[in-house]
């Protein structure tokens, strides 16, 4: 979080998409909670737990100017 909420930082237009099926409201609280610890305002947070309407999460990628993934 330390590293995307830096990049968010140096972006201030910049918005984060987390999706993950199992993203329950606890932990959507928990992203924002932590998030803004870092001075990311939760307007710039979307998250998702749903694919889009095409069934393919690979078409939410046609809305991102850039794609970072997770460390292992």
């Amino acid at each position: 979080m330390d590293l995307y909420a830096a990049v968010m930082q140096a972006i201030p237009t910049s918005r984060l998409l987390l999706f993950r099926s199992t993203l329950s409201p606890a932990q959507q609280g928990y992203f924002r909670e932590e998030f803004a610890r870092r001075g990311i305002d939760a307007k710039r947070l979307t998250m998702e737990y749903k694919l889009p309407a095409s069934g393919s999460h690979l078409a939410a990628y046609q809305a991102m100017d850039i794609h970072l993934d997770s460390f292992p």
